[in-house]
């Protein structure tokens, strides 16, 4: 019996993070990819995206449920993704990210899911960055009352509270707006 619980646990780790590794579906700890007998440096680049992976995923569900993803937003995903991601992360393994966002199916998603998904893969002291750029994304989308219920879900379902989700919508929104054109064509701060 232990075999087969171990066989229907098992996953593939494979192309864009560095080659094919077999690790437990439950969690990608660093801890168990070295029992796995995966290199150091590689057991951190798999980790590490692994959070990258559900990062994309509960950004893409929240902000861009449904449709084409807009150039705009994916230089912003390519933005935050050269802040977050791991020293070793090579430009071809980025690109992988940015595809996997831009052509998610987000058909059978859920927004409950997918905050527990980045919740368990995610380090405490990057959610209030992600919020940041979660907002940042959904005010170059365009933010809807419904988008603001959803947000208010997701601070509910990451522990986040309000007045820090109210912070980041409003330094989002100043962002973006400080970067829109004025009524003479121009860019903020542009002369």
């Amino acid at each position: 019996m232990a075999g087969t619980e171990t066989k229907k646990q098992t996953k593939i780790v494979e192309g864009t993070f560095g080659g094919h590794y077999k690790v437990s579906a439950k969690t990608v700890q660093f801890e168990n990819l070295i029992k796995y007998g995966v290199s150091k440096d590689k057991a951190i680049i798999i980790h590490h995206a692994d959070e990258v992976e559900a990062m994309l995923r509960l950004m893409r569900v929240v902000v861009v449920p449904e449709g084409e993803v807009t150039d705009s937003e994916i230089e912003l995903i390519r933005s935050h993704l050269e802040t977050v991601l791991a020293p070793g992360i090579t430009a071809e393994q980025k690109d992988g990210f940015i595809d996997y966002f831009r052509n998610l199916d987000t058909t059978n998603l859920k927004l409950k899911e997918c905050c527990q998904l980045f919740k368990t893969r995610s380090r405490p002291n990057k959610m209030s960055q992600f919020i940041d750029i979660l907002y940042q994304l959904a005010y170059f989308h365009g933010i809807d009352q419904k988008m603001q219920i959803v947000f208010q879900d997701v601070g509910q379902f990451l522990n986040i509270r309000a007045t820090e989700m109210r912070q980041a919508a409003f330094a989002a929104r100043k962002m973006v707006e400080s970067d829109e054109p004025d009524s003479s064509g121009e860019v903020d701060g542009e002369n």
